[in-house]
């Protein structure tokens, strides 16, 4: 779990965001790579951190990162509703949920992840661009 979440870290930490609709774009296919990586979140709570420190430091420090990928994220689609980038008349909190259950989107056609993401950010983008 903390050798997925430093990878999908380092490589969001690397992420461009001087354009912050390429960023969400490259983003989105960190995020697939590691597509296990959503429910290795969800199963931290179950780990019982009493019996280990080292467990204990290891939920600690996947605590702050996720907070770090989230800050980034919430922080490019902040700037890209504010830059005229997506629809105003969608709440920001159900553009970005959409956009999360983008990962949890089954690829059935096999195609290479980056060709995935760039479908599934299309399918997003034309729901929620501006037109």
């Amino acid at each position: 779990m903390k050798r997925t979440i430093e990878d999908v870290l380092e490589n969001a930490s690397a992420t461009d965001e001087t354009d912050c609709m390429n960023a969400l774009q490259h983003l989105l296919t960190v995020y697939l790579e590691e597509a296990n990586f959503h429910q290795l979140l969800g199963d931290a709570y179950k780990i019982n951190k009493a019996n280990s420190a080292a467990a204990a430091n290891d939920l600690e420090f996947i605590d702050q990162a996720h907070i770090t990928l989230k800050n980034q994220l919430e922080r490019l689609f902040v700037r890209a509703q504010e830059e005229g980038h997506l629809n105003p008349s969608i709440p920001l909190p159900v553009v970005i949920g959409v956009f999360f259950n983008l990962i949890e989107t089954p690829n059935m056609m096999n195609i290479p992840t980056s060709q995935w993401s760039k479908l599934l950010y299309q399918m997003w983008l034309g729901g929620a661009g501006k037109h």
